[in-house]
């Protein structure tokens, strides 16, 4: 297939057109179409356990951007069901917020040029156990960017 304009697809998107599959955004998106992984392949050995699938053979395929793009800093898109999913695995500690919120602008703004612009599916995932008061300024914040957080992700 070849690749789709990005003003193209929007207009597309906006005319009530069949949405892109995420195997199809992926291969219209050039700095990252040759790094995508089977399964949940792209994820390191030791954060495996932390994305599970309800039905493993929806799952479209992962990328871990950190070694496919030259200064990315969000670790995984994954595709579950045409469905993406971003994931950042890092230590949940109110001394990480900012951290994790710069990654995920970070993020958004990379979004912002590529045929992931509408998916919303943010995730912060914990190394280690969640040490930020689900009361605090620090939760609010993550919320208010879209931000969720879990010890791990099931895909359903």
């Amino acid at each position: 297939m070849p690749p789709v304009p990005l003003k193209l697809f929007l207009k597309l998107q906006l005319s009530g057109a069949k949405p892109m599959t995420f195997l199809e955004k992926v291969e219209n998106t050039e700095d990252i179409k040759d790094c995508l992984e089977p399964g949940l392949q792209a994820l390191t050995e030791q954060y495996k356990n932390k994305i599970q699938a309800k039905n493993p053979r929806k799952i479209n395929g992962s990328i871990f951007l950190e070694e496919c793009l030259d200064g990315a800093i969000w670790d995984y898109i994954v595709g579950y069901n045409d469905e993406t999913f971003s994931v950042e695995i890092h230590p949940a500690e109110t001394s990480e917020v900012k951290t994790v919120l710069n990654k995920l602008r970070w993020l958004k703004q990379w979004k912002r040029n590529t045929f992931f612009k509408e998916d919303n599916n943010f995730y912060w995932l914990p190394s280690n156990g969640i040490n930020i008061l689900k009361r605090s300024r620090y939760w609010r914040q993550i919320h208010d960017q879209g931000l969720k957080v879990k010890k791990i992700l099931i895909l359903e």
